[in-house]
């Protein structure tokens, strides 16, 4: 037996040890608490969970009646006793009537084991018939729910066709509606016909004494009729008469439609354009029992050889495929899942299966019996997706690391130098003169040297190091090995002597050298970005002194940074000094040359350095956090110039408005889109907001919740620079996307770069395919227009159109209502 549980409420120590002292030698085993204060004591109801409470009646620091109503609010059936001295007969009584089930004297303390008992025994009394009560309160309820929620129709009737007893179901099978219908008849209440026939089953029941199950067509109100199942049965009075007609009554209506719906569905399968199968897992090797049309058509087995089969065949031996392991653990634990798995047709050739399965439940026992699997051919799809992983991080030219690739591999190398206290370098490579090559020769023959010059420098770099090419002739390395200047040394004069050996180029010899920078982390800088900018610095000094040398980075070759500290003193003011302005890019239908949209574009008219282009100073609001505010602004001026542009009637267009990635993280950025259209009366579906996809999928969840929000507001959304990053398709499915932007780097030479022209075909076919329009930034020829729009670009802007323009152009422009050749 448990020890009891008891709450004492008592200043003196010894009195409480006299107390557990005489119940124990009771017989009683005890786990005690001792309080004296009123905060102790709700400490000790809450976490304590006396069985009993005793209490002395008079202390220094607390009142023995507080101490009882506060027990009796926090648990009115827990039994109290007053322990105490002696006190007046009235006090006595008082704290009776208030609650406690009994008063004992300290003096008299062997008569507290009876008391304790006694109140035990009462309380325990008092909640079993509590529970009693309860019990037939909730079986009272029970039946009434029952009778309220049953899935149909229960009645009685007399002899006489009247109904003496109905359960709301009645209604159902009413034209009146009705669900108080005792003493009325079915002639009352339904056509003849129907309360002739209820009346004739009636009769049958009570003449033979049996059940009858008959099924009975009630009009709707509607029309049509609703199909009733009901079965009737005699209920006897105590001498064995049959006087009442019992009934109860489904309605088949639903499983009737039921079926014809499983009839549609069946065929809908059928003609599913996405292969379908249907597994028995209730069967030890779970075969196929179904499949439709296009399984066969993308695996090129007949229906009637698969069937019967388990679906490994699929596989062909193919079986070390990680992503099995989520299919056969989703089965086990009956669930649904997604993998991606390599399957073969029937002819042996490899496809990508995007498998989705979920499980049946068996509507008898709710227990899973079979499996439906949706297959989706993703092997084009995941050809581009990898093609665009490529582009995102390797440079197309010389297929070397490109600048997003060497950041990631820097933030590794600087994460893993400060772990480990290690030193590592960064060296900026720029060729001399290359100009010349380019003017002399071609960019054709450019292009072959700069492919050259990466293959020397990757053969004079470890395994651990990292070649990249930034943009034009500059290479970026990553020496993760180096960690002393004589280490620097050494590379920098193999690297200079293996780009200085001559090399022919269209039939012609050359020798090129280069300039070399180098800054070495931690001392030159713990962040990607000025180790790459002190290095291009000490290279531009290595080219000051002559070109095909190197410098070490020093401190006096900051002398930028000092210019950069400037501007961004002077940016933390701009806002509150109204020097930001907005200009306007139209954005353009290409198949009616008509004005559709125009992306807001900040620029900075600084008060003595003049119009400042954004890509100065946006790196430097993203890195102080001054985007957040400087975008708000930006917000609320384009949706203030829109809204305006309306009120005056010109053409209503949306405007596009770019967000940074501090924005995205932000958590104010609905609420401020929300006021920005509160506040302009702008409407919803005329704002755009364009991210870009590094900032999406750089917490791609918490982007996804973001985008929902405004995307419900009405607003629409675009994904700027698609094609630059590396976009998940299974995410890009999931934005709340509205329109794909295709980048300038594409469209510049989509007419001469077969690879930038299938880029931007898959993209647009892509797009589609998830029913995304598409706009192409970039437009500068005419040569550009009609490739996109003979491609089905929906959307155009670039200089072709205009550049960008003051907001009052921009309204001029609106105003005449151009209409741009197509």
């Amino acid at each position: 037996m448990p020890a009891l549980r008891l709450l004492h409420i008592e200043d003196a120590t010894t009195d409480a040890e006299l107390v557990a002292y005489e119940l124990r030698r009771a017989g009683f085993e005890l786990s005690v608490r001792r309080v004296e204060t009123e905060a102790a004591l709700h400490e000790a109801l809450e976490n304590f969970a006396p069985d009993l409470v005793l209490c002395d009646y008079s202390m220094p620091r607390f009142d023995g009646m507080r101490a009882l109503r506060i027990c009796h609010e926090a648990q009115p059936d827990l039994p109290f006793i007053f322990v105490s001295g002696a006190i007046g007969e009235e006090t006595a009584i008082e704290s009776l009537k208030s609650g406690a089930m009994d008063y004992v004297i300290k003096g008299n303390l062997k008569r507290l084991p009876a008391a304790v008992r006694g109140a035990l025994e009462r309380s325990a009394e008092r909640q079993a018939r509590q529970r009693a009560e309860q019990e037939l309160r909730e079986s009272s309820h029970l039946f009434q729910t029952f009778m309220e929620h049953l899935p149909g129709v229960a009645l009685m009737k007399d002899r006489q066709g009247r109904y003496v007893f109905t359960n709301p179901g009645i209604a159902l099978t009413l034209l009146t509606g009705q669900r108080d219908i005792t003493g009325l008849t079915a002639h009352a209440l339904l056509p003849p016909p129907v309360a002739d026939q209820l009346d004739r089953v009636d009769r049958l029941v009570l003449e033979s004494r049996q059940v009858v199950v008959d099924v009975q067509a009630f009009p709707k109100a509607d029309g049509g009729d609703a199909y009733w199942e009901i079965t009737k049965f005699p209920i006897m009075d105590r001498q064995g008469k049959a006087e009442y007609v019992g009934a109860v009554a489904f309605d088949l209506t639903p499983r009737i439609e039921a079926e014809e719906a499983l009839n549609l569905r069946t065929r809908a399968i059928q003609v599913s354009a996405n292969p379908i199968l249907i597994v028995d897992i209730t069967q030890d090797h779970a075969p196929l029992i179904d499949v439709n049309e296009a399984f066969e058509h993308l695996t090129g087995y007949p229906r009637g050889e698969v069937l019967g089969q388990n679906c490994r065949f699929l596989q062909a031996g193919d079986n070390a495929q990680p992503e099995l392991d989520k299919i056969r653990a989703a089965i086990r634990e009956r669930r649904a899942a997604t993998a991606v798995l390599r399957n073969y047709r029937k002819d042996g050739s490899l496809f990508l299966n995007e498998l989705h399965i979920a499980p049946v439940h068996d509507p008898r026992h709710g227990k899973v019996t079979h499996y439906v699997g949706i297959m989706h051919d993703i092997t084009q799809i995941r050809r581009y997706q990898d093609e665009l992983e490529h582009r995102a991080n390797y440079d197309t030219l010389t297929g070397l690391a490109n600048r997003n690739l060497l950041q990631e591999r820097v933030r590794q190398a600087i994460l893993h130098a400060q772990r480990h206290a290690l030193a590592f370098t960064i060296a900026f490579i720029d060729v001399d003169n290359f100009k010349r090559v380019n003017d002399g020769l071609g960019h054709g023959a450019g292009d072959k040297l700069l492919g050259l010059i990466g293959q020397r420098i990757q053969d004079c770099i470890g395994p651990g190091d990292t070649v990249a090419r930034l943009s034009g002739d500059e290479f970026v390395l990553l020496l993760s090995e180096h960690d002393t200047q004589s280490k620097n040394y050494q590379l920098v004069q193999r690297i200079q002597s293996e780009i200085a050996k001559p090399l022919e180029l269209l039939g012609r010899q050359l020798t090129v050298t280069c300039s070399i920078g180098m800054a070495m982390f931690p001392r030159d800088g713990t962040q990607t970005e000025h180790l790459v900018a002190n290095a291009e610095a000490a290279m531009y000094r290595a080219k000051a002194q002559g070109r095909n040398s190197f410098q070490f980075y020093a401190q006096d070759m900051n002398a930028q940074g000092i210019a950069r500290l400037s501007m961004e003193n002077d940016l933390w003011h701009a806002l509150d000094n109204a020097e930001f302005e907005l200009h306007y890019q139209p954005q353009i239908d290409l198949r009616l040359g008509r004005i559709t949209g125009m992306e807001a574009l900040i620029r900075w008219r600084h008060p003595t350095l003049g119009l400042i282009p954004p890509l100065q100073f946006i790196p430097l609001a993203e890195e102080n956090g001054l985007i957040v505010p400087i975008g708000k602004w930006v917000l609320e001026t384009a949706c203030r110039h829109n809204r305006q542009l309306q009120r005056e009637g010109l053409p209503p267009v949306r405007v596009a408005v770019n967000l940074s990635a501090r924005q995205l993280r932000d958590g104010r950025l609905g609420e401020d889109v929300r006021k920005a259209l509160e506040s302009t009366g702008l409407a919803p579906g005329h704002l755009e907001l364009e991210v870009t996809e590094s900032m999406v999928m750089h917490d791609p969840d918490a982007v996804l919740g973001i985008l929902q929000q405004i995307s419900g507001m009405g607003v629409e959304l675009s994904l700027d620079d698609f094609g630059t990053g590396y976009s998940s398709l299974a995410y890009l499915k999931k934005f709340p996307i509205d329109r794909l932007k295709i980048d300038q780097s594409f469209v510049a030479h989509c007419t001469t770069d077969p690879d930038d022209a299938a880029i931007i075909q898959a993209v647009i076919a892509l797009s589609h395919s998830l029913n995304l329009l598409v706009i192409a930034e970039g437009v500068e020829t005419a040569e550009h227009q009609a490739f996109l729009a003979r491609h089905d670009c929906e959307e155009g802007q670039g200089y072709l159109f205009s550049k960008p323009i003051p907001f009052e152009a921009m309204r001029s422009l609106l105003a005449s209502n151009p209409a741009y050749a197509v």
